[in-house]
């Protein structure tokens, strides 16, 4: 197999109609990620560890039901309540690592809402994802986001 390796970062935005400090809890409390943070509805997500605090870490699984699935192993560098979230965090399908990405999620104040900001700096291997690929799964979570805050409303 040729190895190679793609470097790339996005920045994506969304306006949600609910304060900042509720949109940091549904990224900040495991239960809430259970609901919504699975990048597509039919895919599963298992939260194995969650230790939401600066130096801290999560280990997740997700994936189509079924199929091997996608582990994350990610630390918090930096949380600001209500306002940031940094991590590094890593990917991997089976033996198969996919990428390794430093993520900066902002949650700035718009009117009575939120504006959302993710940005990525990724280096993704050996063809197994890309830039706007994890730009689309982004998107996709943002959809589910949105979906999880109005039923929640």
């Amino acid at each position: 197999m040729t190895r190679s390796v793609t470097h790339g970062s996005f920045t994506v935005e969304r306006n949600f109609p609910a304060p900042p400090a509720r949109v940091f809890r549904a990224w900040s409390n495991p239960d809430e990620m259970k609901v919504w943070a699975a990048p597509l509805p039919e895919w599963d997500l298992v939260i194995k560890r969650f230790d939401f605090e600066v130096g801290g870490g999560d280990l997740q699984e997700f994936g189509p039901r079924g199929a091997v699935p996608f582990t994350v192993v990610s630390r918090f560098d930096d949380i600001v309540p209500d306002q940031r979230i940094v991590a590094a965090y890593s990917v991997a399908q089976g033996q198969a690592r996919i990428s390794s990405s430093v993520t900066c999620i902002e949650f700035l104040p718009q009117g009575s809402g939120t504006t959302l900001r993710i940005t990525e700096h990724g280096v993704y291997l050996d063809g197994h994802d890309s830039p706007d690929g994890r730009k689309g799964g982004v998107l996709s979570q943002m959809d589910q986001l949105a979906s999880y805050l109005l039923s929640m409303a």
